[in-house]
């Protein structure tokens, strides 16, 4: 089964967190859930789109974060799960990890 549209490999969920923040005025505390959402830098408009438009809150927290190191086939692996033959894929190095610094698998989370 594909993620939000194709645009996911994975989604890993994380219960259990506790947000403390400013909502119109008023101090929230309330029980959350961290999304780890993975998919490549080409899917990340689109992802913002289906977010916004999906999800309850009135404005969402979807963070676009850089990786600094990651598996080559496991970068492979999101691309082509994403149906996303395009998708620039670093090189793998000696270790089996892509260089730092040209991540094209961002994470977001809620």
């Amino acid at each position: 089964m594909r993620g939000i549209r194709g645009l996911l490999a994975c989604a890993t969920i994380l219960p259990g967190t506790r947000s403390i923040y400013r909502w119109e005025g008023a101090v929230e505390d309330a029980r959350e859930v961290v999304v780890l959402l993975k998919t490549v830098r080409e899917r990340v408009p689109e992802l913002e789109h289906a977010f916004s438009e999906l999800h309850p809150y009135d404005v969402p927290a979807m963070l676009v974060l850089p990786v600094s190191a990651w598996l080559a086939a496991y970068v492979g692996w999101v691309a082509a799960a994403v149906g996303d033959a395009n998708a620039s894929v670093p090189a793998p190095t000696g270790t089996g990890a892509a260089s730092p610094g040209t991540s094209d698998v961002p994470h977001a989370s809620q």
